[in-house]
């Protein structure tokens, strides 16, 4: 049976022969120097380092974790097989093998050594990072969360997979220098041809998968994470579960044999569940995709009704949305209509439609919407619909003219891979773009059934919207708040009509000021104004500045701004 005092003491012994070893003593030292000072030069005010360093809290910790995880995944290839040719050379596995314990004591205390010794060099590594950063960086904004889930999803996941899959090759291969040579050939394989493509599923070093912590919402792509990573940390598990298996000894107690097997085909089980999950997921939504393209192109021959007036009402509540749609459509088409077509997110279903305050049939496929008034609109003729509907905003309606290559290809800024995102309702933060149709849209809009053109009505916009009082709503058009209630009531109202509007709110601190009767905001979360030095210096010129680079960019347009 698993006896843990026997894995403690040889987790104990192998930790301090590790940290005794020179090769290890090296490579912790030059990990550690070449990273400190990488941070350094980043954070120094001569640097003159990029924006997403100093603007986001996450900036120099994934920076780090990034580098590290590469480094790291490379070394413990080699270290973590150490102990076997150590054995072998002074012959030390062989009086340890007739002791009485099982392949599973033996093999989960070297694991458990090697692992808490990489542990340890990883905080040993980012604690000065930490540091620099939450003390001596004054402009970049500090956050404990980024160092603890990037190292979760970052590099906990490459030292399992890469521990357990060497200790494998090292087992079955009997040699550490080809053990070494074949997990070389397989980490850059992995890295540079294979990270990048099939959905990141075989970017063992999380350098290629998306990865990002946002102050607003967190981890952008928590689902995505746990599956891929969490399909490379059961691989790895299974790894050093079958090490034990396979691992030359005289008879081991079967009830140990079998707990160590079960748990080998339990991780085995998990990591084909996650596998399967995460690419079915996958095909699955190029699936959808496709169905919307051409659910979209069958469509776009029909003649849809133009609107000129929108009246929204919107409940936002945690990952919910709920909406009132009140619409003013007329029919500019020289035919009567007697099937109005709209679009509308396929995330957000349809409960109740009223034609003239009449109840009024209606069929929803996918994200096509047509409603039957009672009574066919005749050309020139205006109708008032009021649409209910609630949901979530599904993204993989967005964007379906783009190509798949470029649709799933990766956003990157040098070390950062970003998650693609094209709206956003949290429970922290919510972000609604014209193009993901989270409201209903006359026919189809551009690009929806490319290389049909589409079309775009131009309207004019009244949008409400109550939010926490520490929150601030942003959109087009004049805007009045009523703080009367337990939460803030923002109306829009635009002036002129425009082609579309958009919805933002979350925890904003809002900065104004006003130049030649036009106002300026900036929203910015608060804590982040890392920039308030800077203006500082330059607020009374401010103005100018301001009034400078709004004519410069009006005479390069060749127009003038008509809104006060």
């Amino acid at each position: 049976m698993i006896d843990l005092g026997v894995i403690w003491s040889v987790a104990h012994c192998e930790a301090r022969l590790l940290w005794r070893s020179w090769a290890f003593r090296l490579s912790a030292l030059v990990g550690l120097v070449l990273l400190f000072f990488f941070n350094l030069i980043l954070i120094a005010p001569f640097s003159n380092a990029p924006h997403h360093f100093r603007a986001l809290s996450s900036g120099l910790p994934l920076t780090s974790i990034r580098l590290l995880s590469l480094y790291l995944g490379f070394v413990a290839a080699f270290l973590a097989t150490e102990f076997v040719k150590r054995d072998r050379q002074q012959d030390t596995a062989q009086t340890t093998f007739v002791h009485s314990f099982t392949n599973a004591d033996y093999l989960m205390g070297k694991m458990l050594g090697v692992g808490a010794v990489f542990g340890a060099l990883h905080l040993i590594v980012l604690l000065p990072v930490a540091v620099t950063h939450r003390f001596f960086a004054s402009d970049t904004i500090f956050a404990w969360e980024p160092y603890l889930l990037l190292t979760l999803f970052s590099s906990l996941p490459t030292l399992i997979f890469t521990i357990g899959l060497s200790c494998l090759l090292v087992t079955l291969l009997r040699s550490q220098a080809l053990a070494f040579a074949v997990m070389a050939a397989l980490s850059m394989l992995f890295l540079i041809v294979l990270g990048p493509r099939y959905f990141y599923y075989f970017d063992t070093f999380g350098f290629s998968l998306p990865l990002f912590y946002s102050d607003f919402i967190g981890l952008g792509n928590l689902d995505q994470l746990l599956l891929v990573r969490g399909t490379h940390a059961l691989f790895g598990v299974s790894c050093i579960g079958l090490t034990g298996l396979l691992s030359s000894r005289l008879r081991q107690s079967l009830s140990a044999n079998l707990a160590t097997a079960l748990v080998v085909a339990a991780c085995l089980a998990g990591a084909t569940w996650t596998s399967l999950t995460y690419l079915q997921g996958k095909w699955a939504d190029r699936a959808f995709r496709e169905q919307l393209a051409v659910s979209s192109r069958m469509a776009s021959a029909e003649p849809a009704p133009s609107v000129v007036d929108y009246d929204l009402a919107v409940e936002h509540n945690g990952h919910q949305l709920a909406i009132v749609a009140r619409l003013s459509v007329t029919n500019q088409n020289d035919a009567p209509l007697d099937s109005l077509l709209f679009t509308l997110n396929p995330g957000l279903l349809v409960g109740e439609v009223t034609a003239d305050d009449l109840p009024v049939p209606f069929t929803q496929e996918l994200h096509l919407l047509r409603i039957a008034p009672a009574v066919a609109l005749a050309h020139g003729d205006t109708c008032n619909l009021r649409i209910s509907y609630s949901g979530t905003v599904d993204e993989r309606f967005c964007y379906l003219d783009i190509e798949t290559e470029r649709y799933e290809g990766q956003y990157r800024m040098w070390l950062f891979s970003m998650p693609k995102a094209y709206a956003f309702v949290t429970p922290r933060f919510l972000h609604l773009t014209a193009e993901s149709a989270w409201y209903p849209l006359g026919g189809l809009p551009p690009g929806t059934a490319f290389p049909e053109s589409g079309r775009r009505d131009y309207a004019r916009y009244r949008l409400s919207i109550a939010v926490p009082r520490d929150w601030t709503a942003i959109s087009q058009g004049a805007v009045e708040i009523d703080t009367s209630g337990a939460k803030s009531l923002y109306r829009f109202r635009t002036e002129t009509a425009l082609p579309q509007t958009s919805l933002t709110a979350g925890r904003y601190e809002l900065r104004q000021i006003t130049v030649d009767d036009v106002s300026y905001s900036l929203a910015v979360l608060p804590g982040h104004t890392y920039f308030d030095a800077y203006f500082d210096s330059v607020g009374a010129a401010l103005p100018g500045l301001i009034r400078e680079i709004k004519n410069d960019y009006e005479a390069a347009l060749g127009l003038e701004y008509p809104h006060p």
